[in-house]
């Protein structure tokens, strides 16, 4: 089977944030455990008090960290806490070993540290992490007991901040808090603690054990209700899970985190209509809760209701947090309706955030289906400067857009330019076989899926495309054989692939066989090539009755089809009224 030429546009995503200023120096453990880019300060002894040298070496580890040059950095600082025993800059070398992931030095600072400055809880804190990246979970744990015993602060406030410490390596730290258990297994605050660090170490069972725990010692906590419903909501498989959550959420109707966990469930579960209802309950409770309101505009779009959608995403985009992500909803749903001036409109308004760039594509192919290709080439050129690497999405979604109004020789054209600068990209080459097949150009074709082939001999969709074309445009079936076979083996249940196994052994004149395999990928995938197929071998092999049904339906479902365009062509007789 041919495949349709695409470009992978994703839904809504996140990008991630930049990177720290690259003038900074190293990471601060003065307001967190974890890791941030701070602005370096030289520790605060008098400068005109230093000792020459150390205040040389001082000021050589601040230059070397405003060039990037940590590690010379750290080893300034280390040599001078080692020399001194000066607290501040040991503190300062194990921000900088941190930060380079060096946790043999960190060590070094960190006892420095601690020697110098005992009752501090900052030094305790960073002591934990060297610990833990060592593998020293005696050593992690002395300094936890010692720093709970120093802290004046509520339990609940000592364990809310050694989850945040533990947090960037749970499996560790499950170990941590079952060591712990011993001292404070029997408090609410510590088991809730417990829990959250196993649900970030994938471990649900452990994390519902403990939560529940919780609540019989505190039944009417609504954060661990919350965190029980959460939990439970991840069970996709287990019945009871899903009986204790509704019911966790009939029990508590005004604890929106519950409601809100039930109907993520049911969302999972492709319970829409129950979703639907439960994410109303949920506004009903939390009027403002916008998250809730996002995913009942994408319930509706699920179930088709486009009007109740669309006054979702009008609701929304007047709320900073969700105004892109409105805006670009509102321009797909009208996509979707073909009303593409209104799209534009829509599209247009994605002006800041991650979404500009997605915007931007779904404008540019707005405009091309209003045939203003002038403007969308204006358009896709700027996002191509604003977004330089994205060039070869950029070239796969010019060419969805001229293949789709037939301009092939423009597709080639670009495809071309593209790989003249970029010669072995796989998108690009594979994208430019299905361009040279539209153009009957069978030598670039297969010069170019060869050579996908040649990079990657289990590349599925090569494999399928040669085999397919072979079987359809030339005699050499054995060689399409080869090509398919393997395809086939290495994604069995691909209707694609069935049915251009099934065409090739209609080619090689085994009509039973290929019926078997054309009617296995049309009830998978009725797609109107596969139909076009299926019909074509049931009227070939004298069951004309059942080919006219397959082709009838085919039709009444997708009536612009080229390849039922081409049946009525070939075979008149099969439409005659």
């Amino acid at each position: 089977m041919t495949i349709k030429m695409f470009v992978v546009v994703p839904a809504l995503f996140l990008l991630g944030g930049c990177v720290g200023n690259s003038k900074s120096l190293a990471p601060t453990l003065s307001s967190s455990p974890e890791t941030s880019i701070s602005t370096p300060a030289v520790p605060q002894a008098e400068v005109g008090q230093m000792d020459p040298e150390l205040l040389y070496s001082l000021l050589s580890a601040e230059i070397a960290g405003q060039r990037g040059a940590y590690v010379q950095a750290l080893a300034s600082y280390l040599d001078a806490a080692v020399s001194t025993r000066d607290p501040e800059i040991a503190e300062r070398a194990v921000q900088i070993a941190l930060f380079l992931r060096d946790s043999e030095k960190a060590a070094t600072a960190v006892s420095i540290w601690i020697e110098g400055a005992p009752d501090d809880i900052s030094a305790r804190k960073a002591a934990i992490i060297v610990y833990l990246a060592l593998g020293d979970q005696s050593s992690a744990l002395v300094q936890i007991r010692q720093w709970f015993r120093m802290d004046k602060a509520p339990l609940r406030e000592k364990v809310a901040n050694l989850t945040k410490v533990l947090g960037k390596n749970p499996v560790e730290a499950l170990k941590i808090m079952q060591n712990l258990s011993v001292s404070y297994g029997e408090n609410a605050e510590f088991l809730y603690g417990y829990s959250l660090l196993a649900l970030k170490a994938n471990q649900p069972a452990t994390a519902l054990a403990k939560v529940i725990a919780a609540l019989d010692l505190k039944p009417d906590w609504e954060a661990a209700l919350t965190m029980k419903g959460r939990i439970l909501s991840t069970d996709l498989t287990n019945e009871q899970a899903a009986r204790e959550l509704s019911e966790m959420a009939a029990a508590y109707p005004d604890n929106a985190r519950i409601g809100f966990a039930h109907g993520e469930y049911l969302i999972k579960k492709e319970k829409y209509e129950a979703a639907r209802d439960q994410f109303e309950k949920v506004l009903e409770a939390d009027p403002v809760k916008y998250e809730a309101m996002f995913r009942l505009a994408g319930i509706n779009l699920q179930l088709g209701d486009l009007d109740a959608a669309r006054e979702f995403f009008l609701r929304l985009r007047v709320v900073p947090k969700w105004t892109s992500q409105a805006h670009m909803f509102l321009g797909r749903i009208e996509s979707g309706l073909d009303n593409y001036k209104d799209a534009l409109k829509w599209y247009d308004q994605v002006s800041d955030g991650p979404l500009v760039m997605e915007a931007g594509l779904n404008a540019f192919l707005a405009l091309g289906k209003l045939g203003r290709f002038g403007e969308a080439d204006t358009r896709i050129a700027a996002l191509a400067r604003r977004y330089p690497n994205q060039a070869v999405r950029f070239t796969l979604v010019r060419v969805e857009l001229l293949t789709e109004s037939t301009q092939y020789e423009k597709a080639m054209d670009v495809l071309n330019s593209a790989l003249d600068k970029n010669p072995s990209q796989p998108q690009l080459l594979y994208s430019r076989s299905l361009v040279a097949d539209r153009l009957g150009r069978l030598d670039i074709l297969e010069a170019d899926l060869s050579l996908l082939l040649e990079m990657d001999p289990e590349n599925v969709n090569a494999l399928n495309a040669l085999g397919y074309t072979l079987v359809d445009k030339t005699q050499r079936l054995q060689e399409a054989e080869k090509y398919l076979e393997q395809a086939l083996k290495l994604r069995p249940d691909d209707p694609v692939i069935i049915d251009s196994y099934g065409w090739l052994q209609f080619k090689l004149g085994n009509y039973d066989q290929a019926v078997v395999f054309l009617r296995r990928a049309f009830d998978e995938h009725p797609d109107p090539e596969i139909a076009a197929h299926l019909g074509e071998v049931l009227w070939a092999s004298g069951r004309n009755k059942e080919a006219m049904n397959i082709w009838y339906k085919a039709l009444l479902a997708d009536p612009e089809s080229e390849y039922l365009q081409g049946v009525k062509s070939r075979f008149p007789k099969a439409f005659i009224d």
